[in-house]
């Protein structure tokens, strides 16, 4: 993983905030040498000893969780396996009057934090964790809130402790998404064209996109479909009408050439508000 690269596509106040969590010195103001000198600092053994300590049970947890998936997770199934637990609770930011949802930006310096935003900032500028894919369409760096996935770089996942507790699975998951929702299904709309923004995704003979693509995708959204064995695009209504929406909004385009599904950058389009009736 080049770390520099993933620091550039940070915000700068976000490095700065890093660089004061972990009592790093950077001897300029500038993000470039943000991003050289936290690269540097960061992501190896030393620093990883020198983050562990400072964390709560409760990041230590999430930590550790991110650990059992493999080292990388979406945010969105994060947050749902450390609120089964009972160590989070909803942001009172992440919805507003009207129900709409949004990107709660965390506070690195809020220890022990009973928000997720929170807990996935601090893990972040300990040099712990990193964010891949911009949960926020308002912005295009990675600020405060946690990104669409959350990965321990593999400079960090051999220097953590292994772990013994596992996910704890008997508990449904609190949050119920209902699929009606015009307001969700925007932001699955968005969170399915960012996915495609930042992955190759690939199509089929018979048009359909390839399982492990859609299994991906699928696991970013806040109402998937089945992934279960046999199922692909074919048998989830859902997900294929979304890729063939955002299609037919010029959001995506299929290069016939290749069989990719590319996303189009548009300036504007995401930052339109869901006006409800």
């Amino acid at each position: 993983m080049n770390i520099k690269q993933v620091l550039q596509s940070y915000n700068h106040k976000v490095l700065k905030a890093m660089a004061a969590v972990s009592s790093v010195t950077v001897n300029s103001q500038r993000k470039a040498a943000h991003v050289k000198t936290l690269a540097r600092t960061l992501y190896n053994k030393e620093a990883v000893e020198r983050a562990l300590p400072q964390l709560s049970a409760r990041e230590r947890r999430a930590l550790d969780l991110l650990i059992t998936f493999g080292g990388s997770s979406t945010s969105q199934r994060l947050k749902q396996a450390l609120k089964r637990e009972a160590l989070i609770e909803d942001h009172p930011k992440s919805q507003d009057s009207y129900g709409y949802s949004y990107a709660v930006e965390g506070d690195p310096y809020r220890h022990d934090s009973p928000y997720f935003e929170d807990v996935a900032i601090r893990l972040t500028c300990l040099g712990l964790i990193i964010s891949e894919g911009n949960s926020n369409p308002y912005s295009s760096v990675i600020g405060f809130a946690p990104g669409i996935q959350l990965v321990i770089p593999p400079q960090v996942m051999p220097h953590l402790p292994e772990v013994t507790f596992k996910e704890n699975t008997a508990v449904p998951p609190i949050d119920i998404k209902a699929e009606a929702s015009a307001r969700i299904f925007q932001r699955d709309l968005y969170l399915y064209w960012s996915f495609v923004r930042d992955h190759e995704v690939g199509l089929t003979q018979q048009d359909y996109l390839f399982k492990r693509d859609l299994k991906k995708i699928n696991e970013t959204l806040l109402v998937g479909g089945n992934m279960g064995k046999g199922m692909g695009e074919k048998k989830n209504p859902r997900l294929h009408f979304i890729r063939l929406l955002l299609q037919e909004m010029d959001l995506l385009k299929v290069r016939p050439s290749r069989s990719v599904v590319n996303a189009i950058q548009v300036s504007n389009f995401w930052a339109l508000r869901l006006w409800l009736a």
